[in-house]
């Protein structure tokens, strides 16, 4: 009987670091979408603010069975040393979320024919945004954190009972 029990935890021993690395790569791979626009959001501290010509803006819903979701797009001209660009990044952090109100209320500040401040990267004028701030929303970076440090521990207690 005790071969049955010896046998059955060298098996879970060797499913742990399994378990640990498929976290750890895991927790990679989900912070690369929230910490590339916290890095995006800390090199644009550096850009240059420039007033832009709003060509168009809205909101594009995206529907499915769990519920639509919104997402803010817009269109914007600005001038950089006498040479025009067009951008379309509102901020660094894109993609579909519920809250209609609060995007209403931000693509009435970015009307068509109005003008906003813009920020763009005096190396690379093409990289431009309106909204360069830290979200909320990046709060929940710290969610694929936890999951690497789970999957640390759980690697280190595979190897260690081993």
């Amino acid at each position: 009987m005790s071969d049955v029990s010896t046998s059955g935890s060298s098996g879970s021993g060797c499913g742990l670091p399994v378990i640990g690395l498929l976290l750890i790569v895991m927790g990679l791979g989900i912070s690369y979408f929230f910490v590339k626009p916290i890095l995006d959001t800390i090199e644009a501290r550096g850009w240059e603010a420039t007033d832009c010509e709003i060509l168009d803006s809205g909101i594009d819903v995206s529907e499915d069975s769990d519920g639509d979701t919104y997402a803010i797009y817009v269109s914007y001209r600005f001038t950089v040393m006498g040479r025009e660009f067009v951008g379309d990044r509102y901020k660094f952090m894109g993609g579909y979320s519920s809250g209609y109100e609060s995007k209403q209320r931000a693509v009435q500040e970015i009307a068509p024919g109005m003008t906003a401040t813009c920020y763009y990267d005096p190396d690379d004028p093409y990289q431009s945004v309106i909204k360069r701030g830290l979200s909320p929303f990046l709060l929940f970076g710290f969610f694929p954190i936890v999951i690497f440090v789970v999957g640390v521990f759980v690697l280190y207690a595979g190897i260690r009972s081993r």
